[in-house]
């Protein structure tokens, strides 16, 4: 049973476009909502530099996953 199992083909590697609707409902949407409420109320306007450095960050893995996973698809058009 367990040749049979790792005999089957890897399943595919997932597009980024379900993922990146994911991020926008679980992170954008609440954190923009949360900003502008506070811009509202004029508090916590304030950000501390270990939040800005993480923001940044995530900032530039998500753009460095996007072109990753462009790049692989245009490898995979080039070799079909």
């Amino acid at each position: 049973m367990g040749r049979v199992l790792l005999a089957r083909p890897a399943p595919a590697v997932p597009r980024p476009g379900r993922q990146a609707d994911m991020l926008k409902r679980a992170i954008a949407v609440p954190v923009a909502a949360r900003l502008i409420a506070s811009s509202q109320s004029g508090a916590g306007t304030r950000i501390d530099p270990t939040t800005r450095a993480l923001a940044a960050g995530a900032a530039i893995m998500l753009v460095g996953w996007f072109a990753a996973s462009r790049a692989g698809r245009q490898r995979e058009a080039i070799e079909d």
